[in-house]
């Protein structure tokens, strides 16, 4: 068995320097679509869509799920990494050598795409045991979250021991972090495939569970003895693969959640590390602007040409702007790979194993043709009519175009929303409206807080805008009215091309034939 791999100079299907970039994303929705059974089974729901995580299949006799991979149904964007799991939630009881795999006699299901979804189902031990016990399990998927709740009814259940398996995705994973309650998994290698920082913590009502974890084979476990109530969750947090900035900041993020893990359960959380920031920005009530932000951006986006992918335009989009202000994305000009860097794909054939790749995004020479600076600016423009301080998260993704993947190379539909774009890149910008200085004194109105932004209310004058230490190296675009922030993202080139797909069952790339080939 083996990957579907980039051929050069086969009879293979070819692709044109505009259609590199929609042909990898394509193999990324693919590649999830080619893990689901051809035919349709009465005891699997084929995927189960949160608001951040697209689940899938799920067992609805044995409680297991597979895959876990960043999809945001709204607006629609494929994240940065390839599935979290093998499997997980298979739980087995035990004692004195004898076992039992839970099986649901019956079940009830109840889904919803973006939202809350809850799977309930009951088995019964039989005769497996001197006595029958009754599980009941209780999964719920919500947000970035997966929780598996059992309750265990019999008798005698303080010698009967239940064990929760699963397995990461074992190519992706590099570190286990552990704890007595929980795991964390991730991976270091950047030049492998990625998996979402994935979380799991155990709660028992039993002895103090017990975990094992293989590095190497993914596996995992969960352990207690007497039981009647065992809870596990899984966490997924999607960040933007390959810079060491983006993973420690990941995991910075991730692991508070993780020890308070009921305290955030069913939250939606974004890809947090993006190497890229806005400047605070400054305007006046009620007077016009149309101005450039200044952007810093970290090297590695440049590297490895996020900016650059035919076919993909970075698009920005920004949630609770003041009132009157609209953000826009300006794209420059991007380079063009030859003919004779087109490559060419081999679809995996029917029986083949899809193993998924790294894809490289642009050649290296073409790469290091293309200027120090990102080709891209964004302006603000507008008039605002609200005094206050805003802030305004800002989601920058590489768009796709309309209905461009409208199903599977089988003609079946994609097993989750239509997409809008992918990788995206999570900040925030601030805005400062200051009031209009008038001789008149007008009657004051409170300002509004726009959904999805903070907003608080000024005084007479626009507080003065303080400049965050540590300006780091990047690309930084824009006027010298804004002042300069930026994350530390500086020195951390990657290897050209490290962007990473979900699910890819293609190996696309823009490879230049060397002169002695």
């Amino acid at each position: 068995m083996r990957a579907s791999i980039l051929r050069h100079h086969s009879p293979s299907r070819r692709l044109g320097a505009a259609g590199i970039g929609l042909a990898l994303v394509a193999g990324s929705l693919l590649g999830a679509s080619a893990t689901q059974p051809a035919q349709a089974d009465v005891n699997t729901v084929q995927t189960i869509n949160s608001s951040s995580i697209v689940w899938g299949p799920a067992n609805i006799v044995t409680g297991t799920l597979h895959n876990g991979f960043g999809f945001r149904a709204d607006p629609g964007l494929v994240g940065w990494t390839f599935s979290a799991f093998q499997e997980i939630g298979a739980l087995s009881l035990s004692r004195d050598g004898v076992g039992w795999d839970f099986a649901a006699d019956t079940h009830s299901v109840n889904t919803r795409v973006g939202g809350k979804s809850v799977i309930t189902l009951t088995g019964n031990t039989g005769e497996t045991f001197a006595e029958a016990y009754t599980v009941t399990l209780t999964l719920t998927i919500e947000g970035n979250y997966a929780r598996w709740s059992y309750s265990i009814a019999g008798d005698n259940a303080d010698t009967l021991t239940a064990t929760f398996a699963g397995a990461f995705a074992a190519r992706h994973t590099s570190v286990i972090e552990a704890t007595a309650t929980t795991l964390l998994a991730h991976n270091v290698d950047a030049s492998g495939p990625p998996a979402p920082i994935t979380g799991i913590s155990v709660k028992t009502d039993g002895l103090a569970p017990t975990l094992t974890s293989d590095s190497d084979s993914g596996e995992f476990s969960a352990s207690t003895t007497g039981a009647g109530s065992f809870e596990v969750t899984a966490l997924l947090v999607d960040y933007p693969v390959g810079a060491p900035s983006s993973l420690n900041a990941a995991l910075a993020f991730t692991r508070p959640l993780l020890a308070n893990i009921d305290a955030h359960f069913g939250e939606t959380h974004l890809a947090p590390g993006a190497p890229l920031s806005f400047q605070n920005a400054s305007v006046i009530q009620g007077t016009p602007v149309d101005t450039e932000l200044t952007t810093t951006i970290g090297e590695e986006l440049i590297d490895m040409g996020y900016f650059l992918l035919p076919g993909l335009d970075a698009t920005a989009r920004a949630t609770g702007l003041p009132a009157g202000l609209t953000l826009t994305t300006i794209i420059g000009d991007k380079p063009t790979a030859e003919e004779d860097a087109e490559p060419e794909v081999i679809w995996p054939e029917e029986g083949e194993e899809i193993l998924p790749v790294p894809r490289p995004a642009l050649d290296a020479r073409v790469a290091a043709d293309a200027p120090a600076e990102a080709p891209i600016s964004f302006r603000l423009s507008g008039t605002a009519t609200t005094p206050g301080v805003y802030t305004v998260p800002v989601t920058i993704y590489l768009a796709i175009p309309k209905d461009a993947f409208p199903g599977t190379t089988d003609g079946q539909e994609l097993p989750f929303p239509q997409p809008i774009g992918v990788y995206p890149l999570d900040t925030t910008l601030t805005v400062t409206v200051a009031p209009r200085v008038s001789n008149e004194s007008p009657t004051p109105t409170a300002p509004a807080e726009t959904p999805g932004s903070t907003a608080t209310p000024t005084g007479a004058a626009a507080p003065p805008v303080g400049t965050p230490p540590g300006t780091t190296p990047g690309s930084a675009r824009g006027g010298s009215a804004l002042p300069t922030t930026g994350g530390d993202f500086g020195a951390l080139a990657l290897p050209i091309g490290l962007l990473a797909a979900v699910g890819a069952v293609l190996l696309l790339g823009a490879r230049r034939r060397r002169a002695a080939e």
